[in-house]
């Protein structure tokens, strides 16, 4: 029942999470010379940046070819009175006159500023989570093959933006696989307080293996697979644990919404996977079934996010390592020395 069940969720899961964007967390310098080159534009792409000064723009490079449709938005995730203007460059935009001073535009260039325009309410996103604003967005269809510009600025204010690029959903399977670290570079990029997003994951491996040792203290010993077992269903169950917290304080910004019934179900998944997980290695011996059955959920570790991408690789290893398991017997105290070493 709780395979079948992990099975039909993980299912609809993947229905939803195809449509998430790659996460590109862009490097926090301070006024960064050139453009930074969005190599595949069709590609659903978001870059999260930050302007640090008042008047300071970010720029990106887009090269488009002709008859193809070039589409940025532009979001927040800061509450305050921050909202950027996005700057849209090329050789055949409609231009309008409200283009700032400090803004660079190449020759023979036009320019079309679309102003930022946040509205009162939060959006819930349910992939990262988090809650943002949107500011802005712009859809152009391409005639004149060339590199489009796009700028980022803020006259007043500083804060953090998300621009996003592209209108094709798809991933490698490179990018598929690290977007938890992306999602980490995310949580540092918002400037999070650590105990949020990974105090579940540290709380829950620490009672976990607190648990495991007593367990061992007074029967079997898991060998090096047992354990490797154990300490991958530990981290699923954690960032299961993390991704719920997360969702919660993106909830409390956003208000309700139905998109949160993706991340419960992310989060159902990876919890459910830990169990399993923790479920193999407690078992018994690690024989061929177990195995398989740890091969399956570091392949699922990966496809669902779960374990921060360490928990594969750990469930992975235990389908490899051996399984040698050591037995305390008697009372606690008594020393399991064979008889013929005993007086």
């Amino acid at each position: 029942m709780q395979v079948r069940c992990l099975a039909v969720l993980g299912v609809l899961l993947l229905v939803s999470m195809v449509s998430a964007h790659i996460p590109v967390v862009l490097p926090d310098v301070n006024g960064s010379p050139g453009a930074v080159l969005v190599e595949d534009t069709m590609k659903s792409i978001a870059l999260y940046g930050r302007l640090h000064t008042p008047g300071e723009a970010d720029y990106f490079a887009l090269p488009m070819e002709a008859g193809s449709l070039l589409r940025v938005s532009l979001s927040t995730p800061d509450p305050g009175p921050f909202s950027p203007l996005l700057v849209v460059m090329g050789p055949a935009l409609p231009e309008n006159d409200t283009l700032p001073g400090s803004i660079v535009v190449p020759g023979g260039y036009r320019s079309m500023v679309i102003p930022g325009s946040k509205g009162p309410d939060a959006e819930y996103e349910p992939f990262t989570p988090m809650s943002t604003y949107q500011v802005s967005e712009y859809t152009f269809s391409v005639d004149t093959p060339a590199i489009y510009y796009v700028a980022v600025y803020s006259e007043d204010l500083p804060g953090n933006y998300i621009l996003a690029t592209g209108v094709r959903e798809e991933f490698t399977l490179t990018e598929w696989t690290l977007i938890p670290i992306g999602v980490l570079a995310i949580r540092m990029w918002e400037r999070q307080n650590p105990v949020l997003f990974l105090g579940p994951v540290v709380f829950t491996v620490l009672f976990g293996l607190i648990l495991t040792m007593k367990g061992a203290l007074s029967g079997m010993r898991p060998g090096a697979a047992g354990g490797c077992a154990i300490i991958a269903g530990l981290l699923y169950a954690g960032s299961g644990f993390s991704t719920m917290a997360e969702m919660f304080a993106a909830l409390s910004v956003s208000g309700i919404s139905s998109l949160a019934l993706v991340t419960a179900a992310l989060v159902a998944v990876q919890i459910l996977l830990g169990i399993l997980a923790l479920h193999i290695a407690l078992r018994g011996s690690m024989q061929a079934r177990a195995r398989t059955g740890m091969a399956a959920i570091g392949i699922a570790g990966l496809v669902f996010w779960a374990g921060f991408l360490i928990g594969p690789i750990i469930a992975l290893l235990s389908v490899v390592l051996p399984d040698r398991r050591f037995e305390l017997h008697g009372r606690p105290g008594n020393s399991p020395i064979p008889d013929a070493f005993q007086h």
